[in-house]
């Protein structure tokens, strides 16, 4: 099974998700246990998903998506999100996701912005 998602914790309370490929019925049981763990781990912390090599999600992938961004929103953290290509941001806009997550340029911009939040 091809690693789709690469989740780390930076600064303490920051959890960057980087996703490459596709996010799909595929790729999600063994990929997503790991943010979701980590979430579970680092009460109050923020969310920061990379999409920059992300090439495709299905409803699945969504569906694992809204889980995490409510589990991070009901411990008072942020979710937000750089680096998708054309069809991704459709995607994130159809579900409204771009009306609930921030999206930013790049990573430093996510630390600067979430830095500002305290």
């Amino acid at each position: 099974m091809p690693k789709v998602l690469d989740v780390q914790n930076i600064e303490g309370n920051i959890i960057l998700a980087k996703f490459s490929g596709n996010f799909d019925e595929d790729t999600i049981d063994e990929n997503a246990s790991a943010l979701t763990q980590e979430i579970e781990k680092t009460k109050g912390a923020s969310l920061v998903f990379d999409f920059s090599s992300l090439e495709y999600v299905n409803s699945r992938g969504i569906g694992e998506i809204s889980v995490w961004y409510t589990r991070i929103v009901e411990n008072n953290g942020r979710v937000l999100y750089f680096g998708a290509n054309s069809t991704i941001k459709d995607i994130l806009e159809v579900v409204s996701f771009t009306d609930l997550f921030e999206e930013v340029k790049d990573l430093d911009a996510a630390k600067k912005s979430l830095s500002a939040q305290k």
